[in-house]
């Protein structure tokens, strides 16, 4: 059965790449859906195969992971991660069966976010690079729902590095990421999947 999340809010898309290469190594079959306004990771990516003059399918295959602004004809994928960025009302959101959100903490972007948390399916919340604000524990509960489903992403300049060179090898290697946005891709893969063992993919990080 595919496994349909919905990542919504603040810059997941280098989050949501590396997480796709993972599972990939892990010989998982897995699409991406971007569904931004602005099609972030299509962009950060050089994507643009299949459209001509703004119409048509924009997509292709990055590192073994399909990649496309389209969401149809997905059914032999096991994994299918759909990029919304703050399009909260998007139609194909209510399909997926877990969420994953991520903030800087600005209040107008958590009260979205805290709507989206009303509804009935495994969530998710990342603070990531917070701005200067006092946030207490009951507040991040609240978002996240359970206290254990909840991670501070701190600014880490080897990250962003990371991010801006997401279309070369280089931009995607995941062993050169920060210690902590390792942590999270493991307690994410956790989230995502039960049958992934830490051992494992902590062995896989290092040749990724």
């Amino acid at each position: 059965m595919v496994k349909k999340t919905g990542f919504v809010g603040y810059e997941s898309e280098d989050i949501v790449l590396y997480l796709a290469r993972i599972l990939t190594a892990l010989d998982r079959k897995v699409a991406i859906v971007d569904r931004t306004e602005q099609e972030m990771l299509l962009e950060l990516l050089g994507i643009c195969q299949g459209k001509k003059n703004g119409a048509g399918e924009r997509e292709g295959e990055f590192a073994g992971i399909w990649i496309t602004d389209q969401g149809s004809n997905l059914e032999e994928f096991d994994h299918i991660f759909f990029l919304f960025g703050y399009r909260l009302l998007h139609p194909k959101l209510y399909e997926c069966e877990c969420l994953v959100m991520v903030t800087d903490g600005v209040p107008a972007h958590a009260s979205l976010l805290r709507r989206l948390g009303k509804w009935e399916r495994k969530q998710f919340l990342i603070l990531r690079n917070l701005v200067p604000m006092k946030h207490t524990e009951q507040y991040l509960t609240l978002l996240a729902e359970e206290e254990n489903n909840y991670y501070r992403l701190s600014y880490n300049e080897k990250d962003i590095r990371r991010r801006c060179s997401l279309g070369s090898a280089a931009g995607c290697g995941i062993r050169l990421l920060s210690a902590e946005m390792k942590q999270l891709l493991l307690l994410l893969l956790e989230f995502l999947e039960e049958e992934c063992h830490g051992i494992r993919i902590q062995q896989m990080l290092k040749k990724l």
